[in-house]
Order: structure tokens, then sequence, then C-alpha cells
């Protein structure tokens, strides 16, 4: 394994609450703020970055400071998702405002656009013809009305017929992603729901549940054949702080366990992993001085 510092990767000050690597690694979606606080969204170019680190190779400082795409919004953003194809070309991002938008990839700009040089790149150095040919137009084709108060947490399912949303408003919504903006049903404390904000959820990867995790201290199971919820687990979370912005589980490849964040053990904060086949919860990722707020497997 490697490890590399990418300073480049930055949003003007602001901060980043979420980041996505597309499907098929060549991209990465940002999504937070800017400098003052207003919503962005970045893509970078993960085949740039790839190369640019490679011993062999020099970075080009003219693309340091040029993504693929800027997206602007209004308000703070929270998460963004690529859809679970290789030749993904949508992402959906959600925020401090309650709409979720949904951006497609439209192609290349046939324009220099913020770049200041001639409109025809066959007279620009290569170096900058390489930087036009990677600046991607993205427009938003959809946006998503339900919830009332922020959305935290969101993310497509791994058939792609689902978009689950987590919101402040206690609900979790699943939207029909093939006929957009459907909504197919809103899991709510009446129904067997969170009874606070819930902050993060996760597909399992085999196709049978969602979690979710919020601030009342509960994780829930439920099952994608009836939207019931058939688990709700407490005791792992009893002794939490419900101060992190953020509760984002993430299930094993396999689908084989489920390690959930802002769990405590024995005083200290950890990350429980819950076992698929009976849903014991006796092991724990520990060595944490603070909660932990979010995991990726």
């Amino acid at each position: 394994m490697r490890l590399y510092d990418v300073p480049w990767i930055a949003h003007e000050g602001g901060n980043i609450f979420s980041l996505d690597i597309h499907p098929n690694g060549s991209k990465l979606a940002t999504a937070g703020q800017d400098g003052g606080g207003a919503g962005l969204l970045i893509v970078w170019d993960l085949d740039f970055l790839n190369a640019s680190i490679d011993e062999t190779t020099e970075v080009m400082p003219a693309y340091n400071n040029h993504p693929m795409a800027r997206i602007p919004h209004s308000s703070s953003i929270n998460c963004v998702r690529w859809t679970r194809d290789p030749s993904s070309k949508r992402l959906v991002c959600g925020g401090d405002d309650p709409v979720l938008c949904i951006y497609e990839c439209t192609g290349v700009f046939t324009s220099m656009g913020s770049i200041d040089q001639p409109s025809s790149s066959t007279t620009l150095p290569s170096e900058q013809q390489e930087i036009l040919r990677k600046v991607e137009n993205y427009r938003c084709t959809h946006k998503l009305f339900g919830h009332t108060l922020d959305v935290l947490h969101l993310d497509w399912s791994p058939d792609g017929k689902f978009l689950a949303s987590c919101s402040l408003d206690n609900s979790i919504i699943i939207w029909n992603a093939r006929k957009l903006p459907e909504k197919l049903t809103t899991l709510k404390q009446s129904g067997g729901g969170h009874s606070r904000g819930v902050k993060g959820l996760a597909w399992d990867p085999v196709g049978r549940f969602l979690a979710t995790q919020a601030e009342d201290n509960a994780l829930k199971i439920w099952q994608t054949d009836s939207w019931t919820c058939v688990h709700t687990f407490s005791e792992p979370f009893a002794e939490s702080a419900i101060s992190t912005l953020f509760c984002r589980m993430d299930w094993s490849p396999d689908g084989c366990f489920l390690v959930a964040p802002c769990a405590m053990n024995n005083g200290g904060p950890t990350a429980k992993i819950f076992m698929r086949k009976d849903w014991s919860y006796s092991r724990d990722l520990v060595g944490f001085r603070k909660a932990v707020c979010a995991v990726v497997c």
C-alpha cells in the first residue's frame, strides 16, 4: 500500500465533507464548501493523479488547480455518490438545503472556458491541450424534493434500482432510481424508523438489506423487499455522543459483516462489527481517541 499527499485536492479553504471515487477509478468527486461557506462539488481526474505520483513522472504544475468540473451550490453539500456502473456519467449530491441534485456529464467543453487562452486548442502548448481535453460539463437533470431538513447521507443500491437518502428530519427516503423523481417509500418512526436525525446508511452488497444509523443511538436493518425494519441495535451505541455530524457505516465487499461507527466499548470510541449470519456484535475496531464517524470497507 502507498500513501500520497495530494495538496491540490482542496476546496479553496473550505471544508470537504464527502468524497467518492468513480466505479472505474478514473475520477474523484469531492463535496463540501468553498472558502466562503457556500456549497461546492468538484470532480478531479484520477488518471492524472496516478500519473503525477509515479516515481518516474513529474507533476504538471499547470494542471494542479484545474479540476475536471467545478459545480457551485448555494448551501453546503454533505454527501456525493456516483452511480455504481463502471461507465457512470451520473452522480447525486445532497446537503443543507433538503434537495437532492442529480448531475450528468454531457461531455467536454469545446471552448477554453475559464482558461484564458485563444479558442483554438491547436495553438496551445501540449500541456494546456491536455487540460482542455479533461474539462467536463455537467448539467442538473433532476431535483428530488421530499426531505424537510439537512440531507446527511445518500447512496445508490448495488443493482442500480434504488437511491436512498437520509436526513435530520428523522426519515429515510427510497427513490426509484430508474424513474426519477419517483419516490417509492419513506421510512419513518411510525413505521419502526428512527426517532431522531438519521446520519448514515449503507446498502447490503447482496441487495437484501439497508442499514441506517441515527442520533437516537440506534442502528436499524431494513429488509429491501418489504421496507420493514427487521433488527434494531441500541446497546453498542448507548453511551455514544450524538455530536458527530455523520455516522457513515459500510458493509464488507462480500456482505458478511457490517462495520458501524459511533460505538463505545469500555468507555472508549470504537467501530462495531456486526456479523450478518447471526447479527452478533462481539468484535470492535479499537484504538481511536475520538468518536469514529465514517467507515469504508
